[in-house]
C-alpha cells in the first residue's frame, strides 16, 4: 500500500487533475498530471471494465507496483491520476507495465 501521503483520495483533487491537468493517452491508460508539492498517485478503475472486483484490484495492483518503484527517481514531484481503459482487460502484468512506461515517458515538463 502506498503511504498516505502519495494517495490522491479527495473528490476535488480528481477533479482538479481531470478538469486542468495535462493529459497523455496510452493503448491501456490515461494519464492526468500537474506538477505539485509532493508525488501523489489516484486510481480510477471502472466497473465498466469488469464487474469482478479481483480483476479491477489487479490492474490496481500493478499500477501502484509501478508508481512505488519509479516514485524515489521522478525527477519533480507529480500530482496524477491513471485511468484504465476498457482495452486493459485480460492484457498481462508485463503489457501493462510497458505502455505505464511509454506514458511516462512522455511526461514532458
Amino acid at each position: 500500500m502506498l503511504p498516505r501521503q502519495n494517495r490522491l483520495v479527495r473528490d476535488s483533487d480528481f477533479k482538479l487533475l481531470f478538469k486542468v491537468g495535462k493529459q497523455i493517452q496510452g493503448d491501456l491508460f490515461r494519464l492526468s498530471w500537474l506538477l505539485s508539492e509532493t508525488s501523489q498517485l489516484g486510481l480510477v478503475v471502472s466497473n465498466k471494465i469488469s464487474k469482478k472486483a479481483t480483476e479491477r484490484n489487479r490492474i490496481k495492483r500493478v499500477v501502484r507496483e509501478f508508481f512505488r518503484s519509479r516514485l524515489p527517481t521522478l525527477p519533480y514531484p507529480l500530482r496524477m491520476v491513471v485511468v484504465a481503459k476498457s482495452s486493459v482487460l485480460g492484457k498481462t502484468k508485463g503489457e501493462m507495465l510497458t505502455d505505464l512506461e511509454n506514458i511516462f515517458g512522455k511526461v514532458s515538463f
